[in-house]
């Protein structure tokens, strides 16, 4: 009876044990199955934000077509072409340029040319806030160089190359003369005349300015 009963014992066991295999197996396959359509689901929404994040052209071509048309296709028409789309978007978008060369008999090395021999124009956007230091005689003499460190400090412009602070709050620009020549050394801030100034006096004007405006520096 003894043998029996260990006999029967054991079956259960092993029953149990396979029992729980195969629930194991069960859970296992429910588990990749799950894992596949939740990939396939994550992959989904992937695609959905690239197609989200592609950015759409903010030129418009027909503007740009009609200001061709009204002042001409010749490389004469390359300033006023250039001066109606600065005019227009703050500086000069590539693409806006792309669309001249195709449609003018202006070539992109003249375009380009054109774009960087005057400072009236950009090729980067510009800042919500302009800023201009007068480098004129008297306000060279008077320290304008210092006015410009003391405000690149302040803005975290690091690269010489850049002019346009982080964030796009404020971008500085240095003009041969503001016409206060008894005020040098003088900058503009939104149209807003400071002068007599040390590089100290440049960074309370700053700070103030954003403060009033809510800009962070």
């Amino acid at each position: 009876m003894s043998k029996t009963l260990a006999n029967k014992g054991k079956k259960k066991i092993v029953k149990k044990v396979e029992k729980k295999k195969v629930t194991k197996k069960v859970v296992q396959k429910k588990r990749v199955i799950q894992t596949k359509k939740v990939s396939k689901k994550v992959s989904k929404k992937d695609s959905k934000i690239e197609c989200k994040c592609k950015s759409k052209s903010s030129v418009d071509k027909n503007l740009i077509m009609q200001w061709i048309k009204n002042i001409g296709v010749d490389s004469s028409a390359a300033v006023p072409i250039l001066q109606e789309i600065q005019t227009h978007y703050g500086y000069l978008p590539r693409e806006a340029m792309d669309v001249v060369v195709e449609n003018t008999n202006i070539s992109a090395a003249q375009l380009f040319g054109v774009a960087t021999f005057y400072a009236q124009f950009r090729l980067k956007p510009v800042g919500r806030h302009l800023i201009r230091v007068c480098h004129g005689t008297a306000c060279h003499v008077s320290g304008a160089d210092r006015l410009n460190t003391s405000l690149r400090n302040t803005l975290n412009i690091k690269d010489e190359k850049e002019d346009t602070s982080p964030g796009n709050g404020y971008t500085m620009e240095n003009v041969a003369c503001l016409g206060c020549c008894s005020l040098a050394p003088v900058m503009t801030i939104g149209g807003e005349v400071f002068g007599n100034l040390s590089g100290a006096d440049a960074q309370k004007a700053l700070k103030k300015h954003a403060e009033t405006n809510g800009e962070k520096l």
